[in-house]
């Protein structure tokens, strides 16, 4: 067993599938993120604007 084996889960079996996954995830937040900034700027809510933007 190498020591770098317990350390970097996305170099060992399934490696592939948790980049994938983990993309995906961040497709699908981004996309919510971005329909709920619009929508929020279209009702010209600053403050809710602001919260969804941090």
């Amino acid at each position: 067993m190498h020591y770098w084996q317990g350390f970097y889960p996305m170099m060992g079996f399934g490696g592939g599938l948790n980049f994938f996954g983990l993309s995906l995830l961040v497709i699908w937040s981004l996309v919510w993120k971005g329909l709920a900034l619009w929508k929020a700027a279209r009702e010209g809510s600053k403050p809710w604007f602001l919260v969804l933007l941090v």
